[in-house]
């Protein structure tokens, strides 16, 4: 059996998760590589709750066809019915959209909502979820990540770690605010009670 060879960016992912606080013991590590594709899964079991961080590297003609790389994540949480939340930055043309009387949801916090556009199908869910402190979280992220979806019985976050690193962002603070915003999302759809 060949050894695994870890890449750079699959050491340091690994690294960010062991510094967020997640010990060697807990983290399951799968791997599945061809010439033009490779995925690394760090599935976790940490603090009673269950979670995956995948990385995938994709060959891309328009980069050279340099791998480019993308972070997800994948926090569970008990099933709820009918809850379908999207949420990523707000851009010019969603504020122009706005302007002609298209309507997002909103959770009445003047900077969150004029940071991130959110769409929910479940009524008033994406109030209950985005307390004050998973807000105060994600404000600093909101040019960090593509887009956070809660649907059904599982919260996933997307970013494309290229960006990141080519644009020199804080990649490992980010990181671990990240991991924290999925965690607490995912802690308050198993306590929230009025979805």
């Amino acid at each position: 059996m060949n050894p695994i060879i870890y890449s750079t960016a699959e050491n340091r992912i690994l690294n960010y998760i062991q510094e967020w606080g997640v010990l060697e013991t807990e983290i399951k590590i799968n791997q599945k590589n061809s010439p033009y594709f490779k995925e690394t899964k760090y599935s976790i079991r940490h603090r009673n709750r269950r979670f995956a961080i995948v990385l995938n590297a994709q060959l891309d003609a328009q980069s050279g066809f340099q791998f480019q790389w993308f972070v997800r994540l994948h926090f569970n949480h008990k099933k709820v019915d009918g809850l379908d939340i999207l949420i990523r930055r707000e851009t010019v043309s969603d504020k122009l959209f706005k302007l002609v009387g298209f309507k997002e949801s909103e959770i009445l916090a003047d900077a969150f909502d004029r940071a991130f556009w959110i769409e929910s199908k479940h009524n008033y869910a994406h109030a209950a979820l985005l307390c004050p402190e998973v807000q105060a979280n994600m404000l600093p992220l909101r040019y960090f990540f593509d887009n956070l979806y809660i649907l059904k019985d599982t919260t996933r976050i997307k970013m494309n770690y290229n960006k990141h690193n080519r644009y020199k962002f804080h990649f490992k603070k980010e990181f671990l605010l990240l991991l924290q915003v999925g965690f607490d999302i995912a802690s308050n759809v198993d306590k929230s009670e009025l979805i």
